[in-house]
């Protein structure tokens, strides 16, 4: 009976320090992100930030939300942003931190569409230099949030690098793809190995900081409800890890694809296994980084091919994603016929 007690007091001292945080001041909580912004404060030229504030409160789409296109100064300004390699959103208490971060992310995923269909398009019709460029652009934005230490950032641009991946990926595999997008897709700044070390070490500052400041606002009810709703949930280091992992995954899949175009084109047909293009690639460029084994290549029966990584549970579940299936197929693409 007593040991039952005990357990009981415990648990209800746990769910307060849980429900009420640190209990720091909201002042000493303010002063705290001050200083992480002062830390990596940044001069406004060399700020790309500064460029997608300037965006953000302008119009940049036109067209419909489905197919949107940039304005030219839109695009311009983007390509801007491309040429400058820091950037730094900047840290608010409380919930209008994430209310910052979700009003700079949507417009963000729209112009990374509008850029994707634009270079897809533009590889499409011949128009190389166009593609790269816009692709270029994608990976900078990707890397822009990346740098953030919010994992909605950090996701945001995950999915924004890899939809120029995709779109690369897309373009090399059209049939009539112009030996002059294979070279230049072959100097893409690919980053084949690569891990997520900076990103979780700003993220353990950041996110309990911004949470604390968040609770700070909550009533004792919403804290609880907060606590009960989330536990059991991965943390943000396993959720960027996997972050990490699918971004490796399409980096190296789409490099892949680059040289099975060109043995396509010197052959005929596409190989039978991956060892018929290995030595046309860096050896990471093969590696599944969830299972640190060779990524699955399979030849079917009317000759074409599918391309995956296994996936967290690291089992082949032949390239299905859905309920415990979850390989990542990198190619074809979901919703798209190989040509």
């Amino acid at each position: 009976m007593l040991v039952g007690v005990v357990l009981l007091a415990c648990l209800g001292i746990a769910v307060v320090i849980i429900a009420f945080g640190r209990g720091s001041s909201r002042e000493l909580l303010a002063q705290h992100i001050a200083a992480v912004n002062a830390r990596h404060a940044l001069p406004p030229a060399e700020n790309a930030a500064t460029i997608y504030d300037r965006l953000v409160a302008g119009v940049t789409l036109v067209g419909n939300l489905p197919d949107p296109n940039l304005t030219p100064a839109a695009y311009s300004a983007l390509m801007e942003a491309s040429r400058i390699e820091s950037c730094w959103l900047g840290l608010s208490p409380g919930e209008q931190c994430y209310r910052d971060h979700v009003r700079r992310m949507r417009p963000m995923r729209q112009w990374a569409r509008a850029l994707a269909s634009a270079a897809t398009r533009d590889a499409a019709g011949g128009h190389v230099d166009a593609a790269v460029e816009k692709l270029h652009c994608l990976i900078r934005m990707g890397s822009h949030l990346q740098q953030q230490g919010l994992l909605l950032d950090f996701g945001t641009g995950t999915a924004i690098e890899m939809q120029a991946w995709s779109s690369l990926g897309e373009s090399v595999m059209r049939p009539d793809a112009a030996e002059e997008l294979l070279r230049m897709a072959e100097a893409m700044p690919w980053e084949l190995e690569g891990d997520c070390e900076e990103a979780v070490k700003l993220m353990r500052e950041v996110v309990p900081l911004i949470a604390e400041t968040v609770l700070a606002e909550w009533t004792l009810r919403e804290r609880l409800r907060n606590w009960w709703l989330t536990r059991g949930e991965k943390s943000e280091e396993e959720i960027i890890q996997l972050f990490c992992q699918r971004l490796l995954s399409v980096r190296r899949g789409t490099r892949l694809l680059v040289a099975l175009r060109r043995y396509h084109n010197a052959n005929g047909r596409w190989p039978d296994s991956l060892d018929e293009i290995r030595t046309f690639v860096p050896d990471q460029a093969l590696i599944d980084p969830f299972t640190e084994q060779t990524l699955v290549y399979k030849k079917e029966a009317d000759g074409q091919f599918v391309l995956y990584s296994k996936g967290p549970n690291g089992r082949d579940d032949n390239g299905v994603r859905g309920g415990k299936a979850d390989d990542y197929r990198i190619w074809p693409r979901y919703g798209i016929k190989a040509p």
